[in-house]
């Protein structure tokens, strides 16, 4: 009688054992891979950390002068986390006097964008939560020397009063998205050998007197806006494109609408 209590006791013992490891091997089958979210603060910058003490607005369609724009301004502004310029640090040299001009501008999803530029794909960038605000700016070398327009390009942030996270700081804002920049401006293989000059490579030694149209892309989060629920409808009249003289603590900013 004993013996048979055992054999019961022990048979109980081990279904209930094979239970207990039958639900821990639940738990560790591993779960289909989930990927990453892009971090909503990663494309915005706090500027250079001095005071704004000019603003030089410029209404959707006009042209400014540009002058004081220095090459040292977007290694600046590459890190959200840039603080003021230290004394001594190695002179920066401005860039010639230029002219420009918002042309255009239309907001499209990053899912409909990474469609069209699959090379700009990134991990979670492919939501809905994300979309890529594109201005096409005109701009002309008023100046007696070439420079180059990435030189330019990469000194302009976007700007404006919904994004959370930034302070109202000399170049705060989005910074450009540098990869989607040279897939928007390059050519189309096609049209290079029909017209090449009416097809410039995305970052062309702009000469005097010439000009150019070229479309600047920045990454906005639905995340990064204070109020998320307007991500669904981005007012461009509520929003801005600037570039900075350090020197003076001006910015210029272009109106989107």
């Amino acid at each position: 009688m004993k013996r048979s209590t055992r054999m019961a006791s022990g048979t109980v013992c081990l279904v209930a054992l094979a239970l207990v490891m039958g639900w821990f091997v639940g738990q560790y089958v591993p779960a289909p891979p989930r990927m990453p979210e892009p971090d909503p603060y990663d494309a915005l910058t706090q500027g250079t950390g001095c005071p704004v003490r000019a603003v030089v607005e410029v209404p959707f369609g006009k042209t400014a002068r540009l002058a004081g724009v220095d090459d040292k301004l977007a290694a600046l502004l590459s890190t959200r986390d840039a603080s003021p310029s230290p004394d001594g640090e190695t002179e920066a040299q401005d860039l010639p006097d230029m002219d420009m001009t918002v042309a255009e501008t239309r907001v499209v999803s990053a899912r409909s964008f990474v469609e069209l530029y699959p090379e700009c794909r990134q991990p979670g960038l492919d939501s809905e939560s994300s979309a890529y605000v594109l201005a096409t700016v005109i701009v002309r070398n008023v100046s007696d020397e070439p420079f180059l327009v990435w030189d330019l390009a990469a000194t302009i942030t976007l700007h404006g009063s919904d994004l959370a996270g930034i302070e109202e700081s000399l170049g705060a804002g989005a910074t450009l998205d540098a990869i989607a920049y040279m897939n928007v401006n390059a050519p189309a293989a096609g049209d290079v050998a029909k017209t090449p000059s009416d097809t410039p490579p995305p970052n062309p030694n702009l000469a005097p007197g010439s000009a150019i149209a070229v479309t600047l892309p920045f990454v906005i989060s639905e995340n990064a806006l204070k109020d998320p629920s307007l991500f669904s409808d981005l007012d461009l009249s509520r929003w801005h494109i600037q570039t900075i003289d350090r020197e003076t603590g001006t910015a210029w900013r272009f109106e989107l609408a």
